[in-house]
């Protein structure tokens, strides 16, 4: 997988356009790829893509480079970074450095949870005994074993879980849940409420935490000739809009408060 987050203001409003290289990409674009991850990545409003969409935009818009973001599955995502077909990934962690270069810093921080129907009680730990009798329905090719401590369990009661490719899957495995064939999915705990809000099933779903917050990153791929140069204006434009409040204020309008590192 994938795959969880958290604040930004100006100290040098001059470094914002002395920069090396504010207009030497001459309006290049930028197509970073993933599947929805709203509040984060999301495919339906192009007004409102995502705040890391939307953080990408701004933060590169001052070097000449349109970020436009492409709807397709993780799995292919990946491929399509490695094989230089898009120019990066969001949603990025370190378990992908072979294919994409990451800023130093991520500015984004991402923590997963599970999202469980009520229909049996609540998971109280992870252990196998409290995880006994649950079908979880899950994302081929998400990092889980990276995200959550469920890994080797996973890997393990493989007769317990369901993988599942295509486009927007979180909806489809909610739904999917809710019709009795699965119990439990896992994924951000703030897209996982996102979600279940925007479907209205947030009456029927247990959320809680799995992990720590992890990093997450805007990645560029290794591919693209100029990834290094593109990773290094991430990081210091994000800086900025973190220090100046920018990044603050795109939480703010997708109703998030914390996912800011």
């Amino acid at each position: 997988m994938k795959r969880t987050l958290p604040l930004l203001r100006a100290v040098a409003i001059g470094l914002f356009f002395s920069w090396p290289g504010s207009a030497a990409a001459q309006d290049a674009t930028l197509v970073l790829g993933a599947d929805p991850w709203c509040p984060m990545v999301c495919a339906d409003a192009p007004e409102s893509p995502g705040f890391m969409v939307e953080a990408a935009q701004q933060a590169l818009a001052r070097h000449g480079y349109r970020v436009e973001y492409r709807n397709m599955p993780w799995s292919r995502a990946l491929v399509s970074v490695e094989q230089g077909k898009i120019d990066g990934l969001l949603g990025a962690n370190h378990y992908r450095e072979a294919i994409v270069i990451l800023p130093e810093h991520s500015y984004f921080w991402s923590q997963m949870g599970y999202a469980q129907h009520m229909r049996q009680p609540q998971v109280k730990d992870l252990s196998d005994a409290s995880l006994t009798g649950l079908h979880f329905q899950l994302i081929q090719d998400y990092d889980y074993a990276g995200t959550t401590p469920l890994g080797p369990w996973l890997s393990t009661h493989s007769q317990q879980v369901s993988y599942n490719k295509g486009t927007d899957l979180l909806p489809r495995m909610l739904n999917l849940i809710m019709r009795g064939r699965g119990d439990i999915t896992l994924d951000n705990l703030a897209v996982l409420q996102y979600t279940l809000k925007s479907l209205n099933l947030q009456d029927s779903f247990y959320t809680a935490p799995v992990s720590e917050p992890n990093k997450v990153y805007i990645g560029i791929s290794r591919r693209h000739p100029k990834a290094q140069q593109i990773a290094e204006l991430l990081d210091r434009e994000m800086l900025t809009m973190r220090e100046n409040g920018q990044l603050q204020a795109l939480l703010l309008k997708y109703g998030v408060t914390t996912s800011l590192h």
